[in-house]
């Protein structure tokens, strides 16, 4: 058995949906490197960020994805 964390609700997303990270920054019009350092908790988010997330998987993510996250290295910034 692993300790592996629980998967950031964003990258289930891009799993099930087969999405890349690329593509996934292209639609949210941000760049693949901060889709990935959202993923590593690296990034923190801004409600404008959050937003464009949302609009880039059709609804399908919400805020609470993201304030709830797995990652508690991220922050909420305005």
């Amino acid at each position: 058995m692993t300790n592996d964390p629980p998967l950031h609700p964003l990258q289930l997303f891009l799993e099930n949906e087969g999405i890349s990270q690329a593509e996934f920054a292209r639609n949210a019009n941000v760049s693949r490197m901060t889709v990935s350092r959202v993923l590593r908790g690296q990034q923190n988010l801004t409600l404008r960020m959050i937003k464009r997330f949302i609009l880039a998987s059709n609804f399908q993510l919400k805020a609470s994805d993201f304030i709830d996250a797995p990652s508690r290295n991220m922050e909420l910034t305005e």
